[in-house]
């Protein structure tokens, strides 16, 4: 207003309301080449400087759009792996405990297996043992018994001073010790 102010009201003159106009159009061909300068400006600007510039900002939108977007679906996706990653530890913790208590399992078997086994060995180590025990004590029975038919058959001889018949020796030990089977 102050600018107004100055230009019609800077001389001391009275001015009226037709002189005011006069002042801002001075003349109708000036004011239409003015006026059409202002339209072709306007133009130019619009079409130089607000429209490659609104491209750019909506370019520049569609563009921070999509980042946004694409770092959502990234966040998504990263904490969809997260969780099938934690689920895949959880499972991988069950099935390592699995097969841990069917390994603890499958020694327990194979132990008590072993056991068994040998427990089967000494068994049959000490039958073998108490048959090779039986078999000597036979051995040496039979032995003994033959050393005393000997010494008793030599006994006798040298009692009766004479010869003893093998076979009245035989039948005569065989009486005192028992053993009729011969």
């Amino acid at each position: 207003m102050y600018f107004v102010h100055l230009i019609f009201f800077s001389s001391d003159v009275p001015v009226s309301g037709d002189d005011i106009i006069g002042k801002l159009i001075p003349d109708l061909w000036s004011f239409l080449v003015q006026f059409i300068a202002f339209i072709v400006l306007i133009i130019v600007v619009t079409f130089l400087i607000y429209k490659p510039v609104k491209k750019m900002l909506n370019k520049r939108k569609e563009h921070i759009e999509k980042t946004i977007k694409d770092a959502d679906e990234q966040l998504f996706d990263a904490k969809n792996k997260n969780a099938e990653a934690s689920q895949n530890i959880k499972n991988s913790y069950a099935e390592a405990d699995k097969i841990i208590s069917n390994a603890k399992k499958e020694a327990k078997k194979q132990s008590e297996v072993i056991l068994n086994d040998t427990e089967e060995v000494l068994k049959a180590k000490k039958k073998q043992a108490d048959a090779d025990i039986e078999k000597a004590k036979q051995l040496a029975k039979e032995e003994i018994k033959k050393d005393a038919v000997e010494i008793a058959y030599l006994m006798s001889e040298k009692i009766l001073e004479r010869e003893v018949k093998r076979e009245d020796d035989d039948r005569i030990i065989n009486s005192l010790l028992g053993d009729d089977d011969k």
